[in-house]
């Protein structure tokens, strides 16, 4: 019985084996056909032939319908006038003449723009006066300490700005005590520089209380002050080196 066995055993692996030869040869002839086969030439190889699934599924766009633009400045649409023919009312014969009725109709119209701008000006008034302008806030020749430069605040031009500045400084040598500060001077002599200034040059009328020109005397006064303070103490330093060399006590400054 183990004979039989063995026999039928050794048909089966036989046929196994032409099985696995014909397989083969079909592949490797199929191999001849398609030589770029990317699979070996075994039995397991070709039962494992098949389609791999897609990995990435496909997505398909549709292009939307454009929409039109809105519009940003709104549409008005104005009605058209049409012509239409009037029938003329009919002539009085009482009435006047059409050029004296139109006369008539102007010199009234005149009159009625009379009374109306005259009683506009009656009520509101002639406003002569013209918007001053205000004094920038701070001191002048202090624009890193809260103050501001004059010429620059001004903004005139150079020919003018030195036109009024010369002549403050002539009437501040005129008028004022220039080995005085601006606080230290007369109120009444500073208006009248001021005044003075301002019926000589037209372009300063424009300016609150005339602020450009007491600002000019600011400046000019604080110069000549500090100019006679220094001489002063100068004087005052070679009176002692005479004192301290000759021994004279001639100190009046």
């Amino acid at each position: 019985m183990s004979s039989n066995w063995s026999t039928k055993q050794h048909i089966l692996n036989k046929a196994t084996d032409e099985l696995k030869v014909a397989v083969a040869w079909f592949l490797r002839s199929d191999e001849q056909h398609s030589p770029t086969h990317p699979y070996p030439l075994t039995f397991t190889a070709s039962i494992m032939l098949r389609h791999l699934p897609l990995i990435t599924r496909r997505v398909e766009f549709t292009p939307l319908a454009r929409t039109p633009l809105p519009s940003i400045t709104a549409c008005r649409e104005f009605a058209i006038a049409r012509e239409q023919s009037v029938t003329p009312p009919p002539v009085d014969r009482g009435s006047p003449p059409l050029s004296e009725a139109s006369d008539a109709s102007d010199d009234s119209m005149h009159s009625d723009d009379d009374n109306i701008s005259g009683g506009a000006l009656d009520e509101e008034g002639v406003d002569d006066e013209v918007k001053t302008i205000p004094k920038p806030p701070g001191e002048p020749g202090r624009p890193k300490s809260g103050g501001y430069n004059l010429e620059q605040a001004l903004s005139w031009p150079d020919a003018i700005y030195q036109q009024v500045v010369n002549h403050v400084h002539r009437e501040a040598h005129r008028r004022l005590e220039t080995r005085k500060s601006f606080k230290n001077q007369k109120a009444e002599e500073i208006q009248a520089i001021c005044d003075a200034a301002v019926n000589d040059h037209s372009i300063l009328r424009v300016y609150e209380n005339a602020w450009p020109v007491r600002d000019m005397l600011k400046l000019r006064l604080k110069y000549t002050s500090e100019k006679a303070h220094r001489q002063r103490g100068k004087r005052m330093q070679q009176k002692l080196t005479r004192v301290v060399r000759d021994g004279s006590v001639d100190i009046d400054v």
